[in-house]
């Protein structure tokens, strides 16, 4: 390992959140394990010196801005953000709430209209498997909406 770095994970708490998280500590990382449900976060990271689990909602300031600056405190800094929280609604379009489908048009639609997300597109950006944290901070940065990994 190079040097000991801080992870600051979204959505840790089930899926790829939960293997990046193991993977960085396993890798000699301090971890930042992000969830809506800190005590789901726990059951599926387990404990280590280097874990510290924090609640968040992503759709909250007010989670936001605690979840930081306990990352802070309890390590002094973040280094590596993996912004992987999302929802995600199955069914078919007609059948989704009118909230759910505003939620997304809220946010993006804007952006559509005024070409910073070029819409038509599912992946707008490709990268390579040693690209993979670019594309987060792409899409983290509102410059992707999704990335493909092409090994």
């Amino acid at each position: 390992m190079t040097e000991k770095q801080t992870w600051f994970i979204t959505g840790a708490g089930r899926g790829m959140g939960v293997d990046i998280a193991k993977a960085a500590l396993a890798a000699g990382h301090a971890v930042v394990a992000t969830g809506r449900n800190p005590e789901a976060v726990s059951r599926v990271d387990g404990e280590a010196d280097d874990l510290l689990v924090v609640k968040l909602d992503i759709t909250s300031t007010e989670d936001a801005e605690a979840a930081v600056q306990a990352a802070v405190d309890r390590f002094g800094r973040i280094d590596v953000l993996v912004n992987n929280a999302a929802n995600f609604f199955g069914g078919f379009f007609e059948e989704l709430a009118p909230e759910q489908i505003g939620a997304y048009i809220d946010e993006m639609l804007p952006d559509i209209f005024e070409g910073r997300i070029e819409s038509g597109r599912v992946f707008d950006r490709t990268v390579g498997l040693d690209g993979v944290p670019e594309g987060y901070r792409a899409m983290a940065d509102r410059e992707s909406i999704k990335v493909m990994v092409k090994p």
